[in-house]
């Protein structure tokens, strides 16, 4: 089973989570990473697990080639996106000028 924990379109500088579920935000923010959080939201355990869906609103000015999003951790502070174009991690600004489409799942 399946349950939508939190969603929404965020950047890297929506602090606050406004018009998201559960106030789905940004925590902090460096050179190739974005953490995020949201109301709920528990470091996974034995009984706590998370699904994530990342995506990244199409932007026309967009570097290519487009950056590559995964989650690379889980953290007291929420969950970490590890952002890279290649091998190379994305700068603060660069990842500010993103826009991202998150789902998280509680499974």
């Amino acid at each position: 089973m399946y349950d939508l924990v939190a969603a929404g379109t965020v950047r890297s500088n929506d602090l606050t989570g406004e018009n998201t579920i559960n106030r789905l935000r940004a925590k902090g923010v460096k050179k190739g990473e974005i953490t995020f959080i949201f109301d709920g939201y528990s470091t996974p355990d034995a009984s706590t697990h998370y699904a994530i869906k990342i995506g990244i609103v199409p932007d026309p000015n967009m570097k290519l080639p487009a950056p590559t999003v995964r989650v690379s951790d889980f953290r007291a502070e929420g969950f970490v996106l590890s952002v890279t174009r290649g091998t190379t991690l994305l700068t603060i600004t660069e990842l500010r000028q993103l826009e991202f489409v998150i789902e998280v799942y509680r499974l």
